[in-house]
């Protein structure tokens, strides 16, 4: 199940860009490894360490809703490499601010 989830780096840029939404799964900072939000309290946590791993549904709705940014893709090209679009997402908001 951890493919549904949005790499480290992304989640990262994403809470830079302002991404503060409940996840099922969130990252700790410097860690890479998905930590489950059920079986660890939030609170452990400070809002500096706390990195939100989204959902890729989550990640694109999240694009579009903030930065009325979205992208025109093929269902299958999406499947192969969600990642490359998220990241082009980040570029291009990265260099309009």
């Amino acid at each position: 199940m951890e493919k549904e989830f949005v790499p480290y780096e992304i989640a990262l840029a994403m809470k830079e860009l302002g991404f503060d939404e409940p996840c099922f799964r969130m990252y700790k900072k410097g860690d890479k490894h998905l930590i489950s939000t059920m079986d660890i309290p939030n609170a452990i946590y400070s809002a500096d360490i706390k990195i939100q791993a989204p959902l890729y549904q989550q990640a694109f709705r999240f694009f579009k809703e903030k930065y009325n940014l979205e992208v025109e893709y093929s269902l299958r090209v999406v499947m192969d490499d969600p990642n490359y679009y998220l990241r082009k997402l980040i570029e291009i908001i990265k260099e309009n601010l």
